[in-house]
Order: structure tokens, then C-alpha cells, then sequence
């Protein structure tokens, strides 16, 4: 599939959260980012860096468990395990 033209490209500010706090004023509000260090997605809002919220989806009743490299996939109002759609071309 050809890269869709025109596009508008998305870098996310990231570095050390130190760093990025530091330079807070430079980033817009709802700005995305993203801290080396703590290895998580911070999104300015009211002037401070929020966490974005990790979800462990393996916790979540009816989300069946996946292994590294699986696919999910929603069917139904439901999640189902996937390992290869479309034979293998995602």
C-alpha cells in the first residue's frame, strides 16, 4: 500500500522526563510525549506532565491472554485471539 498523500507527519516531543519538565513551556497543551527514562507517554495538561495509563489487558475480564507477537482482534462486541490474519499481510 503507497504512503497516502498528502500526510501530515506525527513526532511526539520526547527525551528524559527531567528534561521535559524543564522545557514544559514549550509544549502545547495536549501535546504528546515521550520520557526515555521512565520508558512512558506523558500528555501536557493544565501545565503539568499527566501519565498516560497503562493498561495490563491480560487483567481485563473477557480479554482472552496473549503471547508477545499475537494479534487481537474485535468480533463480535468481543476480543478474540488472532496469530495470523490475512494470512500473515496485517
Amino acid at each position: 500500500m503507497p504512503t497516502p498523500d498528502p500526510r501530515t507527519p506525527i513526532c511526539i516531543a520526547r527525551g528524559q522526563l527531567a528534561d521535559l519538565q524543564k522545557s514544559i513551556a514549550d509544549l502545547d497543551e495536549g501535546e504528546i510525549c515521550y520520557a526515555f527514562d521512565e520508558k512512558a507517554t506523558y500528555v501536557k495538561h493544565n501545565d503539568t506532565l499527566q501519565r498516560v495509563n497503562y493498561v495490563d489487558f491480560d487483567t481485563l475480564p473477557g480479554v482472552p491472554s496473549a503471547d508477545e507477537y499475537d494479534i487481537m482482534q474485535a468480533s463480535g462486541g468481543k476480543w478474540i485471539g488472532k496469530n495470523a490474519i490475512n494470512g500473515g499481510n496485517f
